[in-house]
């Protein structure tokens, strides 16, 4: 495995939100829109060189050298714009890479910082992030949901590249705290400790619509995070004369992902818990009856977990047929798409182990939870182990 492997955000993980990196091939449309873009691209804006633009091809150049990477592909344009920002422009498998570099964000950061964001835009591309679903094409709440905290943790990948691509955490902190404030060097007292105390404000704040439909963490986080992560033994022992780091990397992704957390609020979490439980309850009602009744010593098993209140709904809800449940479950199983794979596994798990109690035929239970499993997107062998209680 690589370093730019190595450092790359836990949370970071298409594979866990269902997005397949390993696309074989763009359509002709796609390339043809493609083209257009990079028309106006080529005409409205200027490609950096070392004869045009000495200090920033220095910088470009060291993010390159120092994330050791072919940038044979690989063109850097600088745009008109007051709004000091940059991005990386990717068709998939085309042979384009273009990062866009707005002339205020030159205009702002010094040849060290700019390396940070150059690193920054050159993850996107390493890490295939242009590859991820734009939230806003998201099927439904959760969906979205579940994409903006992939999004958001994308950007904490790249703020590590962007760190590997300066040298230096300090120029990294400062290109974000002078993008953050729009203001350059001299009317900055880099004082990050002072700065971060306005993230213990950000998480009073409560339900943060906001921030929990960003697709970017706060600054605040990113440079919470960022300075965690220069702490790891991972990043020292690789990238500075120290050999000790203070964390585990794997210690840092659980503390950054708790922080975002507690900034965009809990609602994410409660959406999930909500799809997850809905199809779990009618499911396990659907295995119940799989020989056509609900007994008594079921239905035991049911209220134990679910609770006397949902047993009672679902034995009203059987008054209304066989194909009122199937709608139900079909209904349940289209919003838990969009879970993560941990939980549908863990789903499937859970449905097998109740399986396991209920007094009907296996064949016959193993076929409705591979259905399931198949709908959801999960490639398992489904087992199921009898419960001697029944």
């Amino acid at each position: 495995m690589s370093v730019i492997d190595e450092v790359k955000y836990s949370k970071d993980d298409p594979d866990e939100y269902g997005v397949n990196v390993n696309v074989k091939k763009t359509s002709k449309e796609s390339s043809r829109i493609n083209d257009q873009e990079r028309a106006e691209l080529i005409s409205k804006s200027v490609k950096v060189s070392e004869e045009l633009f000495p200090p920033v091809f220095f910088s470009i150049d060291n993010a390159i050298k120092r994330l050791k990477i072919n940038n044979e592909n690989i063109n850097f344009y600088i745009a008109p714009d007051a709004v000091a920002n940059a991005q990386c422009r990717v068709t998939p498998f085309s042979v384009y890479v273009d990062i866009i570099i707005a002339s205020r964000l030159i205009e702002l950061l010094d040849k060290d910082e700019l390396s940070f964001v150059i690193g920054h835009e050159l993850a996107h591309y390493l890490y295939k992030h242009y590859l991820y679903p734009h939230p806003n094409l998201a099927f439904s709440e959760l969906d979205n949901i579940n994409l903006l905290h992939l999004s958001k943790s994308a950007e904490i990948s790249a703020d590590r590249l962007g760190l590997i691509s300066c040298g230096n955490v300090k120029f990294a902190l400062k290109a974000m705290l002078k993008t953050a404030s729009g203001l350059p060097s001299n009317y900055i007292n880099f004082n990050f400790g002072v700065y971060l105390k306005q993230l213990t404000d950000l998480k009073e704040i409560k339900n943060n619509i906001s921030q929990l439909y960003s697709t970017h963490p706060s600054f605040l986080n990113r440079i919470q995070s960022l300075i965690w992560f220069s702490k790891t033994d991972l990043y020292t022992s690789n990238f500075t004369s120290n050999e000790n780091g203070v964390y585990k990397k794997y210690e840092i992704d659980e503390k950054i992902n708790q922080s975002i957390i507690e900034v965009i609020g809990k609602e994410g979490h409660r959406k999930n818990t909500e799809v997850y439980q809905n199809l779990k309850l009618w499911s396990s009602l659907d295995l119940f009856l799989s020989d056509g009744t609900f007994s008594k010593k079921e239905q035991e098993i049911f209220k134990k977990e679910f609770d006397e209140e949902n047993l009672n709904n679902a034995r009203s809800f059987l008054k209304l047929g066989s194909e009122e449940l199937e709608k139900k479950i079909d209904e349940h199983t289209i919003q838990a798409i969009a879970l993560t794979k941990s939980d549908k596994e863990k789903l499937m798990k859970e449905l097998s182990m109740i399986a396991g109690k209920i007094e009907s035929e296996e064949r016959i239970l193993l076929q409705k939870l591979s259905k399931l499993s198949s709908r959801l997107g999960l490639n398992q062998a489904i087992t199921i182990k009898k419960d001697n209680i029944i």
